[in-house]
């Protein structure tokens, strides 16, 4: 089996691309309120996870499909999370159904931005 690690990077670094394209947008004030879903991870390794690109550093990364074992699961959480994710979780496909509370949690996120500060 090929691996997509190439496509994954690529996707990540493309979301990355989204998310500052979003922030420099006058008036639009993301913050913590930044996910990240990466849906069918099958033909991923999950022996190590790629590096974590820098346009989606403050995001939370979500995987859903994760095959690996926990130790895998710890070693990308870690790894993610110290390459500047805010939170890395691993959905497995028994708790691929939780995607959506995962999603909300974040997105529900207060905006901590006070009105008329904003310099647009």
């Amino acid at each position: 089996m090929e691996s997509e690690v190439p496509g994954l990077v690529r996707g990540l670094t493309a979301s990355g691309s989204s998310i500052t394209s979003l922030n420099n947008i006058p008036g639009i004030h993301l913050g913590p309120r930044i996910v990240v879903a990466v849906l069918g991870l099958n033909k991923v390794p999950t022996s190590s996870p790629p590096p974590l690109p820098s346009g989606v550093q403050e995001a939370t990364i979500v995987v859903a499909g994760f095959t690996g074992n926990s130790s895998q699961e710890v070693t990308w959480q870690s790894v993610w999370t110290r390459g500047g994710a805010r939170r890395a979780v691993l959905l497995t496909p028994s708790t691929d159904d939780e995607l959506p509370v995962v999603v909300a949690s974040v997105l529900n996120q207060g905006n901590h931005h006070r009105r008329g500060t904003c310099a647009a």
